[in-house]
């Protein structure tokens, strides 16, 4: 999943924005199969993670949504043991 996240920055700087939603519904759905083998703290967590990254969405800040899914979100997700 890091590649899709590092393909959305790229659509940004090609300006595709199309495209850049494209990757971004991939990436949700990609998510929601990760988070079903998550503990139920690590769940509400990602969920208040995902929040924000929707609201970064919705104010068309599309690079600021790409860094709280690569930085804040996949480190729970892919988290080592």
């Amino acid at each position: 999943m890091k590649e899709a996240i590092d393909a959305l920055k790229e659509c940004l700087f090609k300006q595709d924005i199309g495209q850049y939603m494209e990757c971004v519904n991939k990436i949700v759905l990609n998510i929601g199969r990760t988070m079903d083998n998550l503990p139920e703290d690590q769940i509400g967590r990602c969920n208040s993670i995902l929040e924000y990254a929707l609201g970064a969405l919705n104010r068309k800040d599309y690079l600021n949504a790409a860094d709280i899914l690569k930085y804040e979100l996949m480190p729970i997700l892919y988290k080592e043991n």
